[in-house]
């Protein structure tokens, strides 16, 4: 019923709470315009946000989940959930659960450790946004055991537009 992504105000579980077996998975978040990955975005332009859950060690995962929310505060900070995303990978849905926020996950066990959305950036003003995803490698045998998790947070600053005078 609550947030699994480390988020504050997510439950204090996280996907490694009940997949922390012989699998090591570490959880990797890209912002991209087009094919650039970007540090600062601009207000109201739409990025792809890429999630990867990656085999780090141990056993080899057969199939990857995930769970994303983004907020509006620096990280480690509370703050108000952004809400303009949209799946892109057919392995994405979103989910709202019980303390409001939206999420993106997995629609099932994903054979692919990649998973995307498209996200709107808020307006100008705006400040710091952080992303927090957590992921898992699981071995398919229909329990937690043998599987793995982790998760991670990414804040993305404002670019703020150039003061540069050019009218000569």
């Amino acid at each position: 019923g609550l947030g699994s992504t480390g988020a504050p105000g997510d439950d204090n579980t996280v996907c490694q709470s009940c997949h922390n077996g012989p699998t090591d998975i570490e959880v990797k978040i890209f912002v991209l315009d087009q094919a650039d990955t970007i540090t600062k975005y601009e207000a109201n332009k739409t990025y792809q946000i890429h999630v990867r859950v990656n085999h780090a060690g141990g056993n080899v995962p057969k199939a990857h989940g995930f769970q994303m929310t983004l907020l509006k505060a620096i990280k480690g900070q509370n703050g108000e959930n952004l809400k303009d995303i949209t799946p892109i990978s057919q392995n994405v849905k979103l989910v709202t659960i019980r303390n409001g926020r939206l999420y993106a996950e997995q629609t099932d066990r994903s054979a692919t450790n990649l998973f995307e959305v498209q996200w709107k950036a808020p307006l100008p003003g705006s400040g710091p946004i952080t992303i927090y995803a957590g992921g898992t490698g699981v071995n398919s045998n229909d329990s937690d055991s043998g599987d793995g998790g982790s998760r991670t947070s990414l804040q993305v600053d404002e670019a703020l537009p150039s003061s540069a005078d050019n009218t000569g």
